[in-house]
């Protein structure tokens, strides 16, 4: 959304001030001057001024300037990125491009002409959203538009009713549909209805209906646009003696002690057939869960059964939760590998062919912290990058003379894995080369460690020196420093161990650290990773986090 067109002064001086508070947001600058190539930047927005001198680079005589159209589509409805959207681009009815959104909604394209004062049409489509369909009137180099797409929602409708089809009005029904539940109750005619994405259709959810005097029923069934009538059944009451059926008949008996009274009673009718012998709840039995612990990202096997001691009946549903990740599944044995770090309490319940469920039987699972990435699958789907600086980036790369794919950090920017923001002790190792091929160079980076909003600690890796240091809202100290040898051109691990308020460095293949630090003063004790480059060049490859015991 652009707040401000401003112009620099005869001094090329520009300010401006808004009274809205954009804290923790991402500003982006598009300056141009004719003669001057387009400068992009954006900046992470930390504090209440953001002071930022910006170079300009003179174009070649007789150059023309590209035009760069790009963004990010994403789902108005909860704000999520729109990914594999297909985006048609015209200039003045001339289809000139056709691309698609990446996994984060993002689209670009660099058009080798000059199409200022003409204009631009998008078309987005995508399936299970509205069509979109957007005109601009180019009036600058860079075309930066983050679009909207509205889903196609669809109108699921129900009953609830009794065994014999009668609605029942004020029932109560809620249903499982991806990370939602959605809670109803029924009308005066028994119906219930509400509007789902079209991404939901014909998907197997969860279910359970409720209304006073009739029993729970819960359980699975397709998502279709007519659920037709969810029948409740009523509980089967507890059989009444018939006083009519027993006669009293009293006999008198003379004692020398005393007077008795003896009532006897005697059954006047055919005896009534016994009852039919209560249900048993089944048992559930979690068998193994392996392996125990787990690793994020790892696949983990779930294997249960159920018993059930009355004849006849058998087990026809399970039941795996988690304390920390909800439903996991309704299978007697399945496999995920998308489970969240920490300590899962994991239920399991089985239902019988009466319906009944058994009591929930738990155990523990902790899954934990696990990030390995190497880089030759390319860039990973969910890493952010950001902010940026001036004409910095990120790609990945095969390292020149090698096989090898490395992540080359070209300039001032930062990357993260978009991943870990509870994270609490853990090592953080990574392979580093500093690219230094003129003298003027040196290059640099910095390992962000329990990176929380504004507040992080981050070790500073040079040539000769290793640090760290604590970043607060506005500003940054130095907590201890250390001289170290991190050859330039050349390969080199470096270790970050942080368990509570402690934080040790390693280099390479030292037993001892080349730097630690306790910090006692308020420390941070969670938080996600980040890699800054600095002005220059670096690669990273083989990045791995894990979970400290």
């Amino acid at each position: 959304m652009q707040i401000a067109s401003i112009t620099t002064s005869g001094q090329g001086e520009y300010e401006y001030a808004t009274e809205e508070d954009y804290l923790e947001q991402t500003l982006d600058f598009v300056i141009q001057k004719e003669g001057f190539e387009t400068k992009n930047i954006s900046y992470e927005i930390d504090k209440a001024e953001i002071k930022s001198d910006i170079l300009l680079n003179e174009l070649e005589k007789g150059t023309k300037e590209k035009t760069r159209i790009f963004g990010i589509i994403r789902n108005s409805k909860n704000r999520d990125p729109a990914k594999a959207a297909s985006i048609t681009l015209s200039i003045e009815g001339t289809q000139i491009a056709a691309i698609t959104s990446d996994e984060m909604g993002r689209y670009e394209y660099t058009a080798e002409e000059d199409y200022t004062g003409q204009t631009l049409d998008y078309v987005i489509q995508k399936e299970g959203f509205i069509r979109k369909d957007i005109s601009h009137e180019i009036d600058r180099f860079e075309i930066k538009s983050d679009i909207l797409m509205d889903e196609i929602e669809i109108k699921i409708k129900g009953k609830i009713c009794d065994e014999t089809d009668s609605p029942l009005d004020n029932a109560s029904i809620s249903f499982s549909i991806g990370n939602s539940t959605i809670n109803l109750n029924s009308d005066k005619e028994g119906s219930f209805s509400f509007n789902i994405s079209q991404q939901f259709l014909n998907q197997i959810i969860g279910y359970e209906a409720n209304k006073e005097g009739f029993k729970i029923k819960s359980g699975k069934l397709k998502l279709i646009e007519d659920l037709r009538c969810i029948n409740l059944s009523e509980p089967i009451p507890d059989p009444v003696p018939n006083p009519d059926r027993w006669k009293k008949i009293a006999a008198v008996g003379i004692v020398l002690t005393g007077v008795a009274i003896v009532l006897f009673a005697i059954q006047t009718s055919i005896p009534t057939p016994a009852a039919s012998p209560a249900n048993n709840p089944p048992e559930s039995f979690i068998d193994s869960i392996n392996p125990s612990p787990g690793l994020q990202g790892q696949s983990v096997t779930f294997i249960g059964h159920g018993d059930d001691l009355d004849s006849g009946d058998s087990i026809t549903e399970y039941k795996w939760e988690s304390n920390i990740d909800g439903y996991l599944s309704d299978q007697k044995t399945f496999s995920t590998s998308s489970l969240t770090s920490g300590l899962h309490k994991i239920t399991l319940q089985v239902k019988d062919s009466h319906e009944q469920w058994s009591s929930e039987i738990t155990e523990n699972l902790r899954v934990k912290i696990y990030l390995h990435e190497d880089f030759e699958s390319g860039m990973p789907e969910n890493w952010l990058v950001g902010p940026t600086y001036e004409s910095a980036y990120y790609k990945v790369i095969k390292e020149p003379e090698s096989e090898n794919h490395v992540l080359l950090g070209h300039g001032h920017a930062h990357i993260n894995p978009n991943i870990g923001q509870e994270w609490d002790d853990y090592s953080f190792q990574v392979n580093i080369k500093l690219l230094k091929d003129q003298i003027e160079q040196e290059p640099g980076c910095n390992l962000i460690i329990r990176q929380r909003k504004s507040e992080r600690y981050f070790i500073e890796i040079s040539f000769d020196t290793v640090s760290i240091s604590r970043s607060y809202e506005d500003y940054s100290i130095i907590l201890i420093e250390n001289k170290a040898t991190i050859p330039y051109n050349e390969w080199n691990k470096v270790k970050v161990v942080c368990k509570g308020n402690l934080i040790k460095v390693f280099v390479n293949d030292d037993v001892n650290p080349v730097i630690k630090y306790t910090d006692n003063d308020n420390p941070l004790k969670n938080g996600r990773i980040d890699l800054e480059t600095w002005d220059d060049q670096v690669y990273y490859d083989d990045i791995l986090v894990e979970e400290l015991d």
